[in-house]
Order: C-alpha cells, then sequence, then structure tokens
C-alpha cells in the first residue's frame, strides 16, 4: 500500500510539474473551469491509464500505440481536451492546498479501488 502512494504522489507531482511549463497569468481562469470534482475524477482516471501504461512497459509490450486511444477515450468520457486538463491543473496548482486536496482525493480513489479489487481476488 505504501508503494501505491510513493507512485502516486511521484506521479502527480511529474504531472503537475510538466503541465508548469505551460504559460498561464496567475489572474486567468481557465475558459473551461472543472470542479474539483471534475478534477478528481479526471485525475483518478489518468492515473488509471499511466498505471496500466506502466504495467505494459514493465512486462515488456509496446504501450505507445495504446496511449492516444486511452487519453483519447478519457477525454471523451469527461467531455473535455488534454489542454482543458492542463489549464485547470494549472490553475488549482496556484493554491496548493486546493491541489493537495484533490491530489488526496485522488489517492484515497485510487486505495478504495485497489481495496476492491483484493476483495475480489480473494
Amino acid at each position: 500500500m505504501n508503494e501505491l502512494k510513493l507512485v502516486v504522489v511521484y506521479l502527480l507531482i511529474l504531472i503537475g510539474s510538466s503541465f508548469l511549463s505551460c504559460k498561464q497569468t496567475e489572474e486567468t481562469k481557465p475558459e473551461v473551469l472543472l470542479t474539483e470534482s471534475q478534477m478528481i475524477d479526471v485525475t483518478t482516471d489518468i492515473q488509471l491509464i499511466e498505471a496500466a501504461l506502466n504495467y505494459r512497459r514493465n512486462i515488456g509490450l509496446d504501450f505507445t500505440d495504446i496511449r492516444d486511444v486511452y487519453y483519447g477515450h478519457l477525454f471523451e468520457k469527461h467531455g473535455i481536451t488534454a489542454e482543458i486538463y492542463q489549464e485547470n491543473v494549472l490553475f488549482y496548482n496556484r493554491t496548493p492546498a486546493r491541489m493537495e486536496s484533490i491530489y488526496n482525493e485522488v489517492l484515497e480513489n485510487l486505495e478504495a479501488l485497489q481495496a476492491g479489487l483484493g476483495d475480489l481476488t480473494e
């Protein structure tokens, strides 16, 4: 369980920091502002995609061809684009306490999913 937390935290930091390279002024709100609940849902799904892609890579399978499919489906499911998500990450990162709260909820979602999977394998 602790390994999952470390992986999730690392991935969230990596995703958040990669989006910081985009320029956006402090007073600018995204044209499409996602609620915190929406950010939690999308970010949870992103973490699941990244876990699936990492699994494929770790067992020696190519994952580059399926990455675009996974992310295309994710953004279609949530009715947004990658750019909308990136703008919202930048927006929420300006308030670290809010972003930390979002990441904590994402972690709770992933832990609940992991616990549910444990029930299925027993």
